[in-house]
């Protein structure tokens, strides 16, 4: 090859040297190609169409045309997305090069836009119906976003969420149409990725507070999405079937597209927190002379005057400051922190005319506004399309999600911090009623013997530390996607004079996941935590409490959950596996300038199965 290579360099400055004017007969057109913001245009093709050249725009947006023969030409700039500029540009002889940029504006799609569809090719807004296209990078370039739902919210037309957490790995339920239309009916829309229908159930995960919080739908990565389609109106459920009448939403990921390779980077960091919990809260009023006004003792409070104010978080905020409630599980100074959010995300994509290819790794890191509240994910994805011809191609597309939770308000029915917030009573704030020894009761109660117990310090049921050290909710998930569609056309065929074509699209894919949920409730041994010799004899604390004694005893440190008492575990591993397969055949006949005709036939097949294994068990 070598030899072969200086031979041609060889004849080509022998040929040089015998005619050298044959050079000056051409010339090149070089430049740079940018969107209407000045961005480079990595990828768009500059092309003189009638002579067969072309030029493909590198990562920086420039491009050289070579080879051009002299005189006048139309230069036409492509590039997916952006409206076709042309240019004139003139080659003189003996004139090198000549510079032309373009700037290309982004276009503005159209109404009858082909949108992907359940039909057997493409179908146009207006057979559908509503369609709602959502272009997501240029969503998140606008406003930050950390899931699926936070794209969706407030873009498409009637869509409802039905719960709203604020806990970090949690999703909600949505309808696209209204709820009860139909007695009985599917109200949850389908979910399909790159044409397969894929698990999207919104209430995975272990069992918490708020029930099963968690969505499957934002397994998916916001990163590896380009577009969503979302589908409403009577016409979806002739194209997905009767589940698909209360719309579907379909995600298409980024695809490899011809030109060099080009990288992105993109890094996400953020906060997320509470805002302004003790204005939440307001103020909150106790009587300080009697618990409750059933209470069988102490002095009632006959008028407003006599209550006292308090806010329950800001209380809270002050006992961890002086190490109440703060154990070693307690890892922040504050009962509500700001929780870092991050994410890190890598893509390669570009290709030639025959090979075109997309790969991208993700890895997100969110913490809730308390500090155990967790949520780490990792995704890889690599789709690749194959042009074996001009007739016959082929997609690959596969993603893998690995990740794991650990949930906010843990329990089932107890709830978290901010329920013993909201009822939580200031009677028994350790300022009101001192901890102490026997006989330390608060004044003006006329009793004796008593012993204000430190347990709950006016919590309604737990300290944050029995939150953070006792309980605990966790899912760990996997989940593969892969589809592969093989696409065939046979080209215009003439027959009599009479121009026909045949396309044929077959459809493969499998969505499998793996999660294993655990509700781990921790034995609790009944011995008083150190924290709280320590706390009682702090200055400050006697300074707030002149009347409380430096001691606190306690004979036994009650489990404030019954299951805690016996440490029970609840564990479960679910796997569900979707399995999808779709074929279609569309005919074309065209028998003139001004009439065509075409027909299709399909076929379609969907499996879902779920198998779970879950145990109880007690002694954790």
């Amino acid at each position: 090859m070598i030899r072969v290579a200086r031979a041609l360099r060889g004849a080509s400055a022998a040929l040089l040297l015998i005619r050298p004017g044959l050079a000056a007969q051409t010339g090149s057109f070089e430049g740079r190609v940018a969107d209407d913001h000045g961005r480079p245009l990595a990828g768009a093709e500059v092309a003189i169409d009638y002579l067969g050249l072309r030029a493909l725009a590198l990562q920086d947006g420039s491009y050289v045309l070579t080879d051009v023969p002299a005189g006048t030409h139309t230069l036409s700039a492509r590039h997916v997305g952006h409206l076709e500029t042309q240019r004139v540009g003139e080659v003189a002889p003996r004139q090198i090069s000549i510079d032309i940029d373009f700037l290309l504006r982004a276009e503005q799609r159209a109404l009858e836009e082909p949108v992907v569809a359940g039909g057997p090719r493409p179908t146009t807004r207006r057979a559908i119906g509503g369609v709602t296209t959502l272009n997501v990078p240029d969503l998140v370039d606008a406003a930050p976003a950390s899931s699926l739902q936070d794209v969706l919210t407030g873009r498409v037309p009637g869509i409802r969420y039905t719960r709203l957490t604020g806990i970090v790995g949690t999703g909600s339920p949505f309808t696209l149409r209204e709820m009860g239309s139909f007695a009985g009916a599917r109200t949850r829309p389908l979910v399909y990725l790159d044409g397969i229908r894929v698990g999207a159930d919104p209430g995975v995960g272990p069992n918490i507070g708020s029930g099963r919080s968690a969505s499957a739908l934002d397994d998916f990565g916001l990163e590896e999405v380009e577009r969503i389609e979302v589908l409403r109106g009577p016409a979806t459920a002739s194209l997905y079937g009767t589940e698909g009448a209360s719309g579907v939403v379909h995600l298409l990921t980024k695809k490899g597209r011809e030109g060099p390779p080009e990288f992105t980077i993109s890094i996400r960091e953020g906060q997320n927190f509470l805002t302004d919990p003790a204005g939440r809260l307001g103020t909150m009023y106790f009587c300080p002379t009697q618990p409750i006004s059933s209470a069988t003792l102490g002095i009632p409070c006959t008028d407003r005057s006599q209550l006292q104010p308090y806010n329950m978080y800001d209380e809270a905020n002050l006992y961890l400051a002086l190490g109440y409630g703060k154990g070693d599980a307690w890892l922040t100074d504050r009962l509500y922190s700001n929780g870092l959010s991050r994410g890190y995300d890598l893509q390669a994509r570009g290709g030639t005319e025959a090979i075109r290819y997309f790969v991208s790794t993700n890895y997100d890191h969110e913490t809730g506004y308390v500090f155990y509240n967790r949520d780490e994910t990792f995704r890889v994805r690599a789709n690749v399309g194959v042009d074996f011809s001009e007739r016959l191609g082929v997609e690959l597309s596969t993603g893998f999600v690995d990740g794991s939770t650990t949930f906010g308000a843990a329990t089932i029915v107890d709830g978290g911090e901010w329920t013993d917030l909201v009822w939580s009573n200031g009677y028994y704030l350790d300022r009101n009623s001192p901890f102490g020894t026997l006989g330390r009761c608060p004044q003006g109660t006329g009793q004796a013997g008593c012993a204000p117990n430190p347990r709950l310090g006016g919590f309604q049921e737990h300290l944050p530390s029995d939150i953070a050290e006792d309980v605990e909710a966790t899912r760990a998930y996997q989940r593969f996607t892969g589809s592969a569609a093989l696409s065939f056309t046979s080209g215009d065929v003439n027959v009599g004079g009479v121009a026909g074509s045949l396309e044929s699209r077959l459809l493969v894919g499998v969505d499998r996941g793996w999660d294993v949920n655990r509700n781990w409730f921790r034995r609790e041994d009944g011995v008083a935590p150190s924290w709280l010799a320590r706390y009682c004899s702090d200055a400050v604390r006697r300074q707030l409490a002149p009347a409380a004694p430096s001691t606190c005893p306690v004979g036994s440190w009650n489990s404030v959950y019954t299951e805690t008492a016996t440490g029970e575990m609840t564990y479960e591993r679910p796997v569900h596996s979707d399995v999808s397969v779709d074929w279609r055949l569309t005919a074309s006949v065209r028998p003139g300038a001004r009439w065509s005709f075409a027909t299709s036939i399909g076929a379609q097949y969907y499996a879902r199965s779920l198998e779970s294994f879950s145990n109880t068990g007690q002694g954790f």
